[in-house]
């Protein structure tokens, strides 16, 4: 096996989201394998409602071999400039110009359109290392949207040497086929059934030490009935609606309970009207 230098610039925890979780196990993955991996991130920049609290933050602070570089916050007043704006492009930009620089890299790799893959294409064309772009589902479909936003993403898919994409839709963009890989499917150790379930009990009064709300409808945990645990960012479109009517659905035959893990402080109260109509199929919410 070929050894690899990686610059991976993208969401790393404590950033929480299904698009961060699954960089730091990528990552991981790959040192485990030989390769030497450089992640490049703003993710201690990452607002309060979106970042992972503890006990998350000492469950990821393990990097597995895997070597992080933080942007510095831009926080100079003397450095602002007229009209304002956060040039996090720029700094994820140079960063890993200065990353590569030191430690060398065959291969750039950004997921998430904006502010990563568009810094990586700068990298990419300055160091003239390949560049590889993976896109998740908010960024293509919303940002996208964007004509303006559009126009600079199907420019950075074009300049590319590989997009990594599940969906159709990218075809649309003028790639030629040969330059789309799909993602392959890949679980960690640490989710498979052998290892120890989570404790919820554990994880709730976790939180309650630590001040953050949780949600328990009165029906509570049943342990006779299997337990199906939803993990992230989950806001109005990342299915935890559809999940807990499935489990209503299901019950009709063969109970079974929800708990929703990860939600941000912010959501807790829209979900608290959700756990109130499902009491038999929620067994808790819990924030990251």
């Amino acid at each position: 096996m070929t050894r690899l230098r990686i610059c991976l610039i993208g969401k790393y925890p404590p950033i929480e989201g299904g698009v961060s979780v699954q960089t730091y196990w990528l990552c991981r993955a790959l040192a485990a394998r030989g390769h030497e991996v450089n992640v490049v991130t703003n993710s201690n920049q990452v607002e309060s409602d979106y970042r992972m609290a503890d006990p998350w933050d000492s469950l990821m602070s393990d990097n597995g071999g895997v070597n992080v570089h933080d942007v510095t916050p831009f926080a100079d007043a003397s450095r602002w400039y007229i009209p304002q704006g956060r040039p996090d492009v720029t700094r994820l930009a140079g960063v890993a110009a200065s990353v590569i620089r030191d430690h060398g890299a065959d291969v750039v790799l950004s997921w998430y359109l904006e502010p990563y893959a568009v810094a990586g294409s700068l990298v990419s064309s300055w160091l003239g290392i390949p560049h590889i772009v993976r896109h998740a589902g908010s960024d293509l479909f919303d940002l996208a949207s964007d004509p303006e936003l559009g126009t600079a993403y199907r420019e950075l898919f074009r300049a590319s040497d590989l997009v990594v994409s599940a969906t159709p839709q990218i075809y649309g963009l003028g790639l030629e086929p040969g330059r789309v890989g799909m993602p392959r499917t890949m679980l960690p150790d640490v989710w498979r059934t052998a290892n120890t379930p989570l404790d919820l009990d554990a994880l709730i009064a976790a939180c309650h030490a630590a001040g953050l709300p949780t949600i328990a409808p009165a029906g509570g945990r049943d342990p006779s009935v299997p337990l199906i645990g939803m993990y992230g960012k989950l806001g109005g479109r990342k299915g935890a609606r559809e999940l807990v009517a499935a489990a209503a659905a299901l019950n009709r035959r063969r109970r079974v309970q929800v708990a929703l893990v990860g939600v941000p402080v912010a959501l807790m109260g829209e979900l608290s009207s959700l756990a109130a109509a499902y009491r038999r199929e929620i067994s808790a919410v819990v924030p990251c």
